[in-house]
């Protein structure tokens, strides 16, 4: 059964800032509830839910009907969200709303008081136009994988 999918609106600088903005201004305990409100807003209205608390932090988003179809648009709004590239199989990695968004501090990792990141590692500051993860490295195979079939896939990567 179809239904309309209604988007959450969007904040505008004059309303508080972006979220990468806002996110150091917070205390750890606030940017994991921020982040936690973030990712469970954006399954919810993918999933088709009026109200995010359909999405807890401890159900596995297989267990909400999450596909591989609605986890890459999971992915690309939280991208889109986060201003950083996430990669593809980023839901299935952290395949909860609680586990993901603690994820997403970890890449994000804003400084503490101090001026140092609160996980001990630079936050990401990765180009828009680099690869998702440092594993992602452009082969001349890549191209050609895009085109490819599922039966030519599996013996691509049988084949090593």
């Amino acid at each position: 059964m179809w239904r309309p999918v209604r988007r959450p609106a969007r904040r505008s600088a004059a309303d508080g800032g972006s979220l990468l903005e806002r996110l150091p201004d917070l205390s750890r305990k606030e940017q994991e509830q921020v982040l936690l409100d973030v990712v469970r807003d954006t399954a919810a209205t993918l999933l088709g839910h009026a109200d995010a608390r359909a999405v807890t932090a401890t159900a596995a988003f297989k267990d909400l009907g999450v596909d591989s179809l609605t986890a890459l648009g999971l992915r690309d709004r939280l991208a889109e969200a986060l201003g950083i590239p996430l990669p593809a199989t980023l839901v299935f990695d952290h395949p909860a709303a609680g586990t993901l968004s603690r994820h997403l501090l970890t890449l994000l990792a804003p400084a503490d008081g101090n001026g140092t990141p609160a996980d001990g590692e630079p936050p990401a500051r990765i180009p828009a136009s680099a690869p998702a993860t440092d594993s992602e490295v452009a082969s001349p195979d890549d191209e050609l994988i895009d085109d490819m079939d599922a039966d030519a896939l599996i013996a691509h990567v049988l084949k090593g």
